[in-house]
């Protein structure tokens, strides 16, 4: 049975995902989605494994490196997530899913700024910007 403290956690997950998630459209927020989805694969997983159990993922073996596409590199990241947390039992993913929304929750602000500078020229905008 899972925990009330779990559903909070997701609540919470869902909140801090959200303006992520809706900006992505946005002149240079694509990017800062894209870097938050990567930082979340763990997160992704842990959800998994506490409401569905073991899952097999398939690791996609791309030879082409111009074939990839970011979409293609988070499907690999999430499978590797998942992978990682097929032995942990569904108390300990709930357990750990809560830790890590807690842990994103209170260092949001942070990797949001090393996102931005990741993603910015020097003019402190990311990508080309119009004249």
């Amino acid at each position: 049975m899972q925990n009330p403290a779990f559903f909070q956690a997701a609540e919470t997950f869902k909140k801090i995902r959200a303006p992520f998630f809706q900006r992505q459209s946005l002149v240079n927020e694509f990017e800062s989605f894209v870097s938050f989805e990567k930082h979340c694969y763990s997160i992704w997983a842990m959800y998994q494994q506490a409401t569905v159990g073991n899952i097999n993922v398939p690791i996609l073996q791309l030879t082409f490196e111009s074939k990839t596409t970011w979409m293609t590199n988070m499907e690999v990241g999430c499978g590797r997530g998942y992978m990682e947390t097929k032995r942990i039992t569904t108390e300990e993913a709930e357990k750990e899913f809560v830790r890590l929304v807690n842990n994103l929750e209170k260092n949001l602000e942070t990797l949001k700024n090393e996102w931005r500078k990741t993603c910015s020229n020097e003019d402190g905008y990311g990508g080309s910007q119009p004249n």
